[in-house]
C-alpha cells in the first residue's frame, strides 16, 4: 500500500501578491495529487497555544512537509514554543546536503522544510514534494523464509531374526482356500502283488487243515 505524505502549508501574513498567489496555486495542485494532503495554517510565527492550528500540528503522527516563510531559526524557537516533537530535516539544495535539527521535544518523526522563500514556482515545490513522498514510498521488504515441516521417518518394525518378514497382499489377490484336513494316502496294488498275496492265504489255510 502506497503511503501518503501529509503537507502543511503555513501561510503567509500577507494575504496578497506573489506569497499568495503561490499558495492558492499549490492548494490547488494538492488536491490533485495522489498521496499528498494538504492542510493550511497560520504562520507558525503567529500559531497561540491551544489553537486548532497548534492541535493540528500536535495531532500528525507520522512525518509532514512544512511549507513556510519563516527563517529556519525563527521557526526552530516557533516549534519549540509549541512543544512541537520531532527532527526537522532542512534540505540545502545549492549543497545537495540535508540538515537535521533536533527539536526540544525529541521524537522519530521528521519535519521536511520546504522553504517558499527559496522557491519561485508552484512547479518547482510540487517536484520536490514528489521526491519526499517517493521516497516515504520505499519500503524495506524482508522476505522470511517458508519453513516446510519436516517429514517423520517412520521406523519400520523390528522383525525378529530367523522370521522373513511376510509381503503384504495386494487388494486384487484372491484369498487362498482354508487348508483341508490331512487325507490318509490310499495304496493301490499292482495286479501280480495282489495274487501273490491271495495265494499265500491259500498256502496258509491249506496247512492249517
Amino acid at each position: 500500500m502506497a503511503s501518503r505524505l501529509p503537507v502543511v502549508i503555513a501561510q503567509h501574513s500577507i494575504r496578497a501578491g506573489r506569497e499568495s498567489q503561490l499558495e492558492e496555486s499549490l492548494v490547488a495542485e494538492l488536491i490533485f495529487t495522489n498521496g499528498l494532503d494538504a492542510t493550511l495554517i497560520h504562520g507558525i510565527d503567529r500559531i497561540e497555544t491551544g489553537s486548532t492550528d497548534h492541535l493540528c500540528l500536535e495531532g500528525l503522527m507520522g512525518d509532514y512537509a512544512l511549507l513556510c516563510w519563516s527563517p529556519a531559526e525563527t521557526l526552530v524557537e516557533s516549534l519549540n514554543r509549541l512543544g512541537i516533537a520531532g527532527r526537522l530535516i532542512i534540505h540545502h539544495r545549492a549543497s545537495n546536503q540535508r540538515q537535521s535539527i533536533e527539536l526540544a521535544k525529541p521524537s522519530p518523526k521528521k519535519i521536511y522544510l520546504v522553504d517558499l522563500n527559496l522557491i519561485q514556482t508552484a512547479e518547482a515545490v510540487m517536484n520536490q514534494l514528489r521526491e519526499l513522498l517517493e521516497v516515504q514510498n520505499v519500503r524495506v521488504v524482508s522476505l522470511g523464509s517458508k519453513i516446510l515441516p519436516e517429514k517423520k521417518n517412520l521406523a519400520k518394525p523390528e522383525v525378529p531374526k530367523g522370521i522373513s518378514p511376510v509381503p503384504p497382499k495386494e487388494a486384487n489377490e484372491p484369498q487362498s482356500a482354508s487348508p483341508q484336513k490331512h487325507q490318509q494316502p490310499t495304496i493301490h496294488l499292482d495286479d501280480e502283488e495282489e495274487w501273490s498275496h491271495l495265494d499265500k492265504l491259500v498256502d496258509d489255510l491249506d496247512a492249517i487243515m
